[in-house]
């Protein structure tokens, strides 16, 4: 009996391992059996990346033992519900599917956080602008007097000039830092006023109300009821051409000069001492309100009006992109891709006017910005703001932020991450700060 015992023991060990080593080899070959579809299949792997890190992932609503950054192995091909979370931040959450063989990434994971946004100053502000070093210049507009503050990364705030309204101008005001984010020129309804951090200041002396200014190194391109002229880091003003002009720009070394014609605007390029070097490199309808030109990667020149927004070669002249848009911004980290919104619309597009539709909304877009890294795309509606990931894998993803009474301007601060808006809630004006996470 004993013998008969150890048998049938040996027997079924032998068994055990006759079957279990197949099973081991194939499971360290990447095969697992479906159950579902009762099948022996090749594994795939799901890579995970977020910001911030060290998010709890989910599958299918069970937890994992890997946080990210993660690696996950030997799952079966097919769809799964994908979710990364991590305490005081909105989770994340989306359908990815794994192919058998194959590795899915999902490394553009941004986690939001779960709060409000935090009041930082209080002002009626018009126009909002970031420094490189992360400093915010900003309006406190009451009646007709503009203050002009600078709230500092530490949380200082100054107030550097007081100015009055012109009457019968422009109704907006803008803000333009210098390169080295020292100075910052304010003009639009009130006397062209340069500010220093230092809290110098003075007043631009222009032949009438400035309609464009760009900054080149220490100069300023500036254009005046028709004239060209550039300023000087020690004030002197001399003119860029002799002739009238309706639009100014400078790029890569080079100046634009746009002049009027009879229904068009021909724009030349002009060298240092004024003279032509291409004439009408650009020929653009001149029966409408107003052209700008948006700052553009090198070798292209981009020019928002009439209702479009038009992108050229600034070699040949040759059109690269011409689409309906009121606003337009390129990537400020080199990338040559251009966001651009309609009224309802939000748009991406390269130089070769390849398009992405992000969205289609049914209330009006009030403004767009690009996130740190372009992987995602703030944009304002109404009183909100809400972020779109770019990835269409399983549907986009769109995190509101946050709402604010009375949304005016908003603007991205990646220095020192976070959105920066203007808003009105019970009827108190402030500036409110909402951070992010830089990936």
């Amino acid at each position: 009996m004993k013998n008969r015992t150890q048998t049938l023991i040996t027997v079924i060990l032998m068994l055990l391992f006759l079957t279990s080593v197949p099973l081991v080899l194939l499971n360290t070959a990447g095969y697992r059996i479906n159950i579902r579809t009762r099948q022996l299949e090749r594994t795939g792997i799901l890579i995970l990346r977020s910001a911030p890190p060290d998010a709890h992932i989910l599958l299918d609503g069970v937890l994992q033992d890997e946080r990210t950054p993660a690696r996950l192995s030997q799952l079966l091909p097919r769809e799964y519900r994908v979710t990364a979370e991590r305490e005081g931040y909105r989770p994340w959450s989306k359908l990815l599917t794994v192919e058998s063989q194959r590795s899915t990434f999902a490394e553009d994971i941004i986690l939001f956080p779960d709060q409000l946004p935090v009041r930082v100053a209080d002002a009626a502000a018009r126009s909002l602008a970031v420094a490189v070093d992360g400093t915010l210049v900003y309006d406190d507009t009451t009646g007709s007097t503009t203050e002009i503050h600078f709230l500092r990364p530490n949380g200082e705030e100054t107030t550097v000039t007081r100015v009055s309204h012109r009457s019968g101008g422009d109704q907006w005001l803008r803000l333009r830092w210098s390169p080295d984010g020292r100075t910052v020129l304010a003009f639009g309804d009130i006397a062209p006023t340069l500010v220093s951090l230092d809290g110098a200041q003075r007043v631009l002396t222009v032949p009438g109300p400035l309609s464009e200014a760009v900054w080149s190194g220490q100069d300023l391109y500036l254009l005046a009821d028709g004239r060209a002229l550039v300023q000087s880091e020690d004030g002197a003003t001399r003119p860029v051409t002799t002739s009238t002009a309706a639009l100014l720009w400078r790029q890569e070394g080079l100046t634009y000069v746009g002049r009027a014609a009879t229904g068009t605007i021909s724009v030349d390029v002009l060298a240092a001492n004024g003279s032509i070097l291409r004439s009408a490199l650009l020929r653009l309808p001149g029966n409408v309100g107003w052209y700008r030109f948006l700052p553009s990667p090198n070798g292209l020149l981009t020019l928002l009006g009439d209702g479009r927004v038009r992108v050229f070669d600034a070699e040949s002249g040759a059109t690269r992109i011409d689409r309906p848009a009121y606003d337009a911004v390129w990537r400020l980290d080199g990338t040559p891709e251009l966001l651009l919104s309609t009224n309802f619309e939000i748009w991406t597009v390269n130089p070769d006017d390849q398009a992405q539709l992000l969205t289609r909304l049914g209330a009006p877009i009030r403004g767009a910005a690009w996130y740190p890294g372009g992987t995602h795309v703030l944009y304002a509606s109404g009183d909100a703001v809400a972020a779109i990931e770019r990835d269409d894998r399983g549907g986009r993803i769109i995190t509101p932020l946050f709402t604010l009474p009375d949304l005016g301007a908003f603007i991205v601060d990646e220095k020192g991450a976070a959105v920066f808006a203007a808003a009105a809630p019970a009827g108190k004006p402030g500036i409110f700060r909402y951070p992010i996470v830089i990936p």
